[in-house]
């Protein structure tokens, strides 16, 4: 969703689809999904391997969104949604049955996508590692003190709490 100008299902009567499709969908069902995606693999040219995960994941926009509008007529809106409260909040937010038929519509695309993410991910660590010389990398790792690490979760915690802005206002 992130290629095209539609990221978000706005001109299509599609609000909200971005996040359905990346978080709701991996919040209700990544319990179930396979994240063993093997030995990652060297990258010998990482710019064209990245268009090439831009073009593919592309490709998917489409059937991303032409699904969801075909489900959208076999449901009725009081079974496309529920409500649940988070952090004080009640949320209206797609509905587990909903989420399920149209992860079976898109025929796991999302658990294919974090797979091919994670795999992607570990290639290219991989291949920046071996292009750095295959350095040790417990010579090169400063691990923090987990009292430090407590005390800066609390601090971050504390102001996310308290309401206050964490970066950019956007």
């Amino acid at each position: 969703m992130h290629t095209t100008e539609n990221h978000n299902g706005q001109l299509t009567n599609q609000a909200g689809i971005h996040a359905f499709w990346e978080s709701r969908l991996p919040e209700l069902f990544a319990k179930d999904y396979s994240f063993l995606v093997g030995r990652a693999t060297y990258i010998e040219n990482p710019l064209m391997a990245a268009w090439k995960i831009v073009k593919h994941t592309h490709t998917l926009v489409d059937s991303t969104l032409i699904l969801e509008q075909e489900l959208k007529r076999e449901f009725p809106a009081y079974k496309r949604y529920s409500y649940s409260k988070r952090k004080g909040q009640v949320l209206k937010q797609y509905s587990e049955s909903y989420a399920r038929a149209y992860s079976n519509k898109l025929n796991n695309m999302v658990e294919k996508q974090m797979r091919r993410s994670i795999k992607s991910t570990g290639d290219f660590w991989f291949s920046a590692w071996v292009d750095a010389g295959q350095p040790r990398m417990e010579n090169l790792i400063k691990v923090p003190d987990a009292e430090l690490e407590r005390q800066r979760e609390e601090r971050l915690n504390n102001k996310y709490e308290s309401g206050k802005i964490i970066g950019r206002e956007n």
